[in-house]
C-alpha cells in the first residue's frame, strides 16, 4: 500500500510495521515471509490511521501499485512483490507483479488480471525452485539426445522460466481455463523449456530420433501434448512437444524448429506480446494476427510435416 501524507508518499513494509519514504524504497531487498496479502494490508492501513489520523490519503489502494509520477517509489511494487521479494527485471509490456496490468520493466501478472486477487508467491517459489533444480541434469541430457543426431540447441539461456514469468503464466492460463491459480500451477508444463534446431530436410527423422532418445532414458509423452503447428494459417507455427518423468511428476517443453522458423518466430513474438494485450476482436489485434499469418506462411515447412506424431493443430 502506498499512502501520501501532507505531499510525502511512503510505502509499507510488513516485515518491520514500518513506512519507508520513496527513495529508500526504490533500495530495499526484502525477504519476506510470505502471510495473507489480506491480512498485510490490513495491518497496514490500520497502523498507518493510527500514525497519521486525518494527514492519512491512500494513493494507492490494495493490490494495485504503480510508480506516482515524480516520485521515486520502485516502479510496479506491490504487495505481493514485497511478499515474495522477487523483484526480477521482465519484458517490455509485461505486467508488474500483482498490478493491473500497466506497462513496465518489471514482469509479472497478465495486463488486468493483477489487481484485486491474492497472490501466492509461495507457489511461484516453488514451481521456480522445482525447475531450478530439474534443469541442472535436464540440460546435458536435452542436449546430447540433440546434438546427437545432427541438432543444435537454440537460445539456451532462456531455459528457466523467470519467477515473474510464471505468475503471469498462472494468471492467464487460470483466467482461460477459469480455474485458480493452484490448478494452473498443477498443469503448468513449462517453467523449464528448449529450443532445438533442425534442417527442414531432415527435420521429421530428427525429431523422432530425440524424442526415441528421451523415451529410453525414461520420459514419457504428457497427456495429448504432442502438437503439430505446422499447418498453413496457423499464427504460429512449429512442433511442441511435453515430455514427463512418471517417478517425480516434473515437466518440460521441448519446442522444434527449423533455422528459418525460428527466426521468423522471434519475429512474430513481438507482434504475439502486442497483440495478446488487447482484447478479442479488436481490429488492431485482428491485425496483428494476420501479420503473424503471413509471416510464418512464408517460411518453408519441414518435408513431411504430416508424418509427425500427435495432435495436427488447425487455425481456428
Amino acid at each position: 500500500m502506498i499512502i501520501e501524507v501532507t505531499g510525502q508518499r511512503l510505502i509499507w513494509n510488513p516485515n518491520k510495521d514500518e513506512w519507508y519514504g520513496g527513495a529508500l524504497a526504490k533500495i530495499l531487498n526484502l525477504d519476506l515471509v510470505a502471510s495473507a496479502v489480506e491480512d498485510i494490508e490490513q495491518r497496514a492501513l490500520q497502523h498507518a490511521q493510527a500514525m497519521f489520523g486525518d494527514d492519512l490519503k491512500v494513493v494507492e489502494g490494495p493490490m494495485r501499485f504503480k510508480r506516482p509520477v515524480g516520485e521515486d517509489i520502485v516502479e510496479g511494487l506491490s504487495i505481493a512483490g514485497l511478499v515474495s521479494g522477487q523483484f526480477t527485471e521482465g519484458g517490455p509490456g509485461s505486467g508488474n507483479w500483482g498490478h493491473a496490468g500497466v506497462k513496465g520493466s518489471r514482469g509479472g501478472s497478465a495486463p488486468g488480471m493483477g489487481g484485486g486477487k491474492a497472490l501466492d508467491a509461495r507457489l511461484t517459489k516453488s514451481l521456480y525452485g522445482k525447475a531450478q533444480a530439474a534443469e541442472k541434469q535436464l540440460t546435458p541430457a536435452i542436449q546430447g539426445a540433440v546434438e546427437g543426431v545432427g541438432g543444435s540447441m537454440y537460445g539456451l539461456d532462456f531455459r528457466l522460466k523467470r519467477p515473474e514469468s510464471i505468475q503471469g503464466k498462472l494468471y492467464r492460463d487460470a483466467e482461460e481455463s477459469g480455474t485458480d491459480i493452484r490448478t494452473a500451477a498443477k498443469n503448468m508444463t513449462d517453467t523449464v523449456r528448449y529450443t532445438a534446431i533442425f534442417d527442414a530436410n531432415n527435420f521429421v527423422e530428427g525429431v523422432n530420433d530425440v524424442q526415441t532418445r528421451l523415451e529410453q532414458d525414461g520420459w514419457q509423452q504428457y497427456d495429448t501434448k504432442y502438437r503439430n503447428y505446422w499447418t498453413p494459417g496457423n499464427p504460429y507455427q512449429g512442433y511442441n512437444t511435453v515430455m514427463i518423468n512418471p517417478k517425480t511428476g516434473m515437466r518440460f517443453e521441448l519446442q522444434y524448429h527449423t533455422p528459418k522458423s525460428i527466426q521468423a518466430k522471434e519475429k512474430a513474438h513481438k507482434l504475439y506480446e502486442e497483440a495478446r494485450e488487447l482484447p478479442a476482436g479488436d481490429p488492431k489485434r485482428l491485425q496483428l494476427e494476420r501479420q503473424m499469418v503471413g509471416l510464418w506462411d512464408s517460411v518453408d515447412r519441414p518435408a513431411n510435416w504430416e508424418n509427425l506424431p500427435g495432435l495436427i493443430i488447425k487455425p481456428r
